[in-house]
């Protein structure tokens, strides 16, 4: 589909094709008058030459205006968010089919003049609504409406109880939750109730732009979102994929297929993906290394994934939940809020020029020592089948 620069750009040659070629034939007709033949061969012969150096030029002026334009492109400041500025709401719902409580909290803008696009945030093991909050704010502070889900069995309560969860206890309560599917269903059933009361109350469509949603995870929550992008089940039950969802953040991004090549567990994601991990990231509970971490970013063969590694960051860098044997570190924060509000104004319609710089080949984010920046703005060619995992890996 074409942008609306490239509009503008292909109308302004059309436009100027056309201005030219009349006032080449204006001339020709007013030659022809003067009867001068010598004349009207050498004013031919210049406009013949002049107008396809001019569309040349024109061409050009255009083509790097706009590949400046793009590559001058800045991530937005991140400033403090103040009060008043963003609302935050707690929520608690019943999924009555599975019996299930799902609590959440929706951040969002306190003003606002048009309807708000919407993403889902799902924590990591042990983690909890209230997991990265700088998050939620700072997306709402960017026109965003962004709701934190709390998934019941692998949240906080993990960490709460008579005694401390020791390691095993922890591994013990991620081979329950490996799959993902509860909380990738538990997104679902927020969407649809959302959608569902949307049509009731059109004031709530006023509000909520439910054409364009995203999805974002840390962890087991990233897992949860490329369920949702059309990764393929770990537990080889029905796919979790819903065409509703436009685009992917995945933080921390655990290696989960399970007896399946990763061509084929990733083969089916289509949509914008912006991967972040950290350099030190190994996993704490699981068997995910920090350079696995990347492999479902080298995995996808479709166009328009991103992937971003921070150096130095750990397991504990993306957002804190309170885990045993984890430090928190909100160094990256920044860097991280900058990213992903930039990726999200760009894939869900919200500013045209950080979609341009997104898709350019040549921009760079300026996150300068912090990490590096990865992009595939082409669908990849499969050559060889990629080799199986034979056990689930966070």
């Amino acid at each position: 589909m074409l942008v609306l620069d490239e509009l503008l750009f292909y109308g302004y040659l059309v436009y100027q094709s056309y201005i030219l070629m009349v006032l080449r034939a204006n001339i020709m007709i007013f030659l022809e008058s003067t009867d001068n033949m010598k004349l009207e061969k050498q004013y031919s012969t210049i406009l013949t030459i002049f107008i396809p150096l001019l569309l040349c030029f024109a061409t050009m002026f255009f083509v790097t205006n706009g590949a400046v334009f793009a590559q001058d492109y800045r991530l937005p400041v991140i400033t403090p968010v103040l009060e008043g500025q963003v609302k935050v709401r707690s929520y608690s719902w019943v999924d009555e089919l599975r019996h299930r409580v799902v609590p959440f909290l929706m951040y969002y803008p306190a003003e606002t003049d048009s309807s708000c696009p919407v993403v889902f945030f799902s924590h990591g093991l042990g983690g909890s609504s209230r997991d990265s909050a700088y998050l939620g704010k700072v997306w709402a502070q960017a026109g965003i409406v962004s709701i934190h889900l709390q998934h019941i069995g692998s949240d906080e309560t993990l960490n709460k109880g008579v005694r401390l969860r020791t390691y095993f206890d922890m591994r013990d309560a991620y081979s329950q939750h490996w799959s993902g599917r509860d909380r990738a269903r538990d997104i679902k059933f927020v969407l649809d109730y959302l959608t569902e009361l949307s049509r009731n109350n059109p004031q709530i469509g006023d509000v909520l732009d439910l054409d364009r949603v995203g999805v974002s995870g840390f962890n087991l929550g990233a897992l949860a979102s490329l369920l949702l992008a059309g990764q393929s089940p770990p537990d080889g039950r029905v796919s979790l994929k819903d065409e509703r969802f436009k685009a992917v953040i995945a933080l921390g991004t655990p290696l989960n297929s399970y007896n399946q090549s990763y061509r084929t567990v990733y083969e089916k994601i289509t949509i914008p993906c912006l991967f972040i991990n950290g350099s030190e990231d190994n996993s704490i509970i699981g068997s995910t290394t920090a350079q696995q971490r990347r492999i479902p970013f080298d995995a996808l063969t479709a166009n328009d994934h991103y992937l971003v590694t921070l150096a130095g960051a750990g397991h504990s860098s993306y957002t804190y939940t309170p885990l045993p044997f984890t430090t928190p570190d909100s160094s990256y924060y920044n860097v991280i809020a900058k990213l992903t509000v930039s990726f999200w104004q760009a894939q869900l319609g919200i500013d045209e020029q950080a979609k341009n710089a997104w898709q350019d080949k040549n921009w760079r984010p300026q996150i300068g020592r912090a990490g590096t920046f990865e992009r595939r703005l082409k669908p990849v060619v499969i050559l060889e089948p990629e080799p199986t995992v034979d056990e689930p890996t966070m």
